[in-house]
């Protein structure tokens, strides 16, 4: 699933791994992005939501389904959601570099899992989801980034989705075992805690943010 594929070879990619996917809206124009797909000149939520009447609950890994959905919308971005049977995500708001935090992760020995590069300082890393009763709220805040579980059910745009900067979603780590193999969150969520409170993510050279 690399960001040179169109978004519907993409779809179609994602079930073999296990990952459903649902079509969602995307920036428009796509030269100059200004706007979201729908046509909302307010949306509140551009290029990050279902398409038309879809919703969350449409979510699916029948490939059929999704070759009719990217033959009728071939710029349409795709998604997941957080799903508390199959896939958890652990989202680290903040200006460090994505390679910073790769390199302390591996300093650490902290075993590896999927992450997205889902935006400028926003980095979300895929892993087993919660146990039944875990907090989904925000976990830490620190000056500049938060830490914190997504909850069950957020959309989450997976690759080669555009995101309204004109960027697009990436792997920093790819997805390459099923989702069933996903790590688990603790000792992931445990040193990014630690990583947090220590100030470990000031990176000397930090990301401009907007």
């Amino acid at each position: 699933m690399s960001i040179t594929q169109s978004p519907g070879s993409a779809a179609l990619a994602y079930p073999s791994r296990g990952v459903p996917i649902l079509p969602c809206t995307w920036p428009a124009p796509a030269d100059l992005p200004h706007f979201c797909s729908c046509g909302n000149l307010n949306c509140p939520t551009p290029a990050h939501h279902p398409i038309g009447t879809l919703t969350t609950a449409d979510v699916t890994q029948d490939r059929g389904q999704l070759s009719r959905w990217w033959t009728a919308h071939p710029s349409a971005n795709l998604a997941t959601i957080t799903d508390p049977a199959r896939l958890g995500v652990i989202e680290l708001r903040h200006p460090a570099r994505p390679d910073h935090v790769l390199r302390l992760l591996n300093a650490h020995q902290v075993e590896p899992c999927p992450l997205l590069l889902a935006g400028v300082g926003l980095l979300q890393f895929l892993v087993q989801p919660d146990q039944p009763g875990a907090e989904h709220t925000q976990a830490h805040a620190c000056d500049g980034g938060t830490l914190s579980r997504l909850a069950p059910g957020t959309l989450v745009l997976l690759p080669p989705s555009r995101l309204m900067t004109g960027e697009r979603v990436r792997w920093m780590r790819r997805l390459h075992q099923h989702i069933s193999r996903l790590p688990d969150a603790a000792v992931l969520l445990a040193q990014l805690s630690e990583f947090v409170e220590a100030g470990a993510l000031d990176d000397p050279y930090p990301l401009l943010t907007t």
